[in-house]
């Protein structure tokens, strides 16, 4: 699998999560599994991890300089019978000197299609190197599996640059945000080293432009994305980002599968960034506890008797954060307090941070990026709000279920398929959901959440509905392989 993302290396969103928990599952489920994401210079690189002693050569256009790769390996221990090695592409100027993933504050790096593209090739020649190399037990890979447009030319270059065994290599292409497709000029795929058929409508031509995420579906032999619902939904104008007439002309070989989590690392019995931690089966005591250590830590007053709200997101349009701000004046006046949790863009960090300057000890702003002080807050939150405008899958509201924060939802793409609305005898249901990412139908929603709040034993069945919900990777591993097989047998 190649990914510009890995959870435990680097990453900047649900990429990383997604990407990581797959192929942890994979390998438990006893399948050997290389996970290939570059070095950049921020990237956390655990204890021990090996560099090869041969280096990986990367050619793109005609009359490019060749560029040499390094490889770091790293066996991530699973529990499971196979085998797990992320491979980090260590190559100085074009990730390791460099501290974003694609950009920094000046913006997003010039030059991002040519490292990418030296990711994808140099991907598919570490994994020569693991299949093919001396010693190889196995001449594979079986599957390439790319996600999302930075991958996207590890498909192209298998399908025409790299030989005949990897052309006829079975191929999956993911795609976690439709919104992000990598638009370039038609002349970068020939300055890429891709031949001049790849420009055509049903590959990598759209309408005048050069689109790599349209390019790699187009080649795959399967392509997916992370939910059911969100499949359907960018079939039309309204999620489509302009590619909606192409998806339904690739319905054939289009699929969602839900994401899932790694139920071991993301659990409240377990966790040790939690003050107190706690079981479905009881956890009202502990999650108080937690709630007023949170309470003290993000500047919160701790003599309130109120819900906790959390909002745990890139702090954008798209995740509804102004929906958010326009309502917490609900909050407010229905005794409760809001934390918030995330960075995005300035006007919204400027909106959160005046909130909390407007409502000192009832609004708490963390504009930073903090793992731990995210599951302290799905730990210790009574909901937790994701009215996105669209979502894919999501896992903000996957992570808050686990940890028995009731989610706040509108009923788009992961959210509709992983949250169950809650019916209105309380009988089923782990989640409220509201119509639209407005202000007014997020105060309707946080209106609904103070009237569970305050029915107690509903509240509590709610929350143990949502933490006994199963968010695993096992069920989207097994999808996935079942794909795998099928595609396989095609080929």
């Amino acid at each position: 699998m190649v990914s510009a993302e890995l959870d435990s290396f680097a990453r900047s969103g649900g990429l990383g999560d997604a990407v990581e928990g797959l192929g942890r599952a994979l390998a438990r489920h006893g399948h050997d599994v290389a996970l290939v994401t570059p070095r950049y210079g921020n990237t956390k690189i655990p204890w021990p991890a090996s560099r090869w002693s041969e280096r990986v050569t990367v050619y793109l256009g005609l009359g490019a300089e060749p560029v040499s790769v390094g490889v770091l390996e790293v066996l991530v221990p699973t529990g499971g019978r196979g085998r797990l090695r992320v491979l980090l592409l260590d190559e100085d100027f074009h990730f390791g000197s460099r501290n974003g993933l694609y950009g920094d504050r000046f913006g997003g790096f010039g030059d991002n299609e040519r490292r990418f593209a030296i990711m994808s090739q140099a991907a598919l020649r570490a994994a020569d190197v693991i299949w093919t190399g001396a010693g190889a037990s196995h001449r594979g890979p079986d599957v390439l599996h790319a996600h999302d447009w930075h991958a996207a030319l590890a498909l192209a270059y298998a399908r025409t640059t790299m030989g005949e065994r990897w052309a006829h290599i079975p191929q999956v292409f993911t795609v976690h945000n439709l919104a992000y497709q990598g638009v370039v000029s038609p002349r970068t795929l020939g300055d890429l080293g891709l031949p001049p058929e790849l420009y055509k409508p049903h590959f990598f031509e759209h309408f005048g432009t050069a689109n790599f995420l349209k390019g790699a579906m187009g080649l795959a032999d399967a392509a997916t994305t992370v939910s059911e619902s969100y499949a359907r939904e960018v079939q039309t104008a309204e999620f489509g980002c302009g590619l909606e007439g192409f998806l339904r002309a690739i319905r054939g070989k289009w699929s969602g599968i839900v994401n899932g989590i790694d139920m071991e690392r993301f659990d409240p019995e377990t966790d040790k960034v939690l003050p107190e931690r706690f079981t479905s089966a009881d956890p009202g005591p502990a999650r108080a506890r937690n709630r007023h250590a949170l309470r003290e830590e993000v500047g919160l007053r701790t003599d309130t008797a109120g819900p906790l709200f959390g909002c745990v997101s890139r702090l954008t349009s798209q995740k509804g954060i102004d929906a958010i701000t326009g309502a917490v004046p609900a909050i407010i006046e229905g005794g409760g307090q809001i934390v918030f949790l995330g960075t995005g863009d300035d006007d919204l960090e400027r909106s959160i941070s005046m909130l909390a300057r407007r409502y000192p000890g009832r609004v708490a702003s963390c504009l930073r990026f903090d793992g731990d002080l995210a599951r302290r807050v799905y730990g210790a939150s009574d909901f937790i709000l994701v009215p996105s405008r669209f979502e894919p899958c999501g896992l903000t509201q996957l992570y808050a279920l686990r940890y028995g924060a009731i989610p706040i939802v509108t009923a788009v793409g992961g959210l509709r398929d992983t949250v169950e609305p809650i019916w209105a005898d309380h009988s089923r249901g782990t989640g409220i959901h509201v119509g639209d990412a407005t202000a007014n139908e997020v105060a309707w929603g946080i209106r609904q959440a103070f009237s569970l709040y305050h029915n107690s034993p509903a509240f509590e069945s709610c929350r143990k509905r949502g933490m006994a919900r199963d968010s695993s990777w096992e069920r989207a591993a097994l999808r996935y392989l079942s794909l795998y097989e099928r595609i396989g047998a095609r080929s």
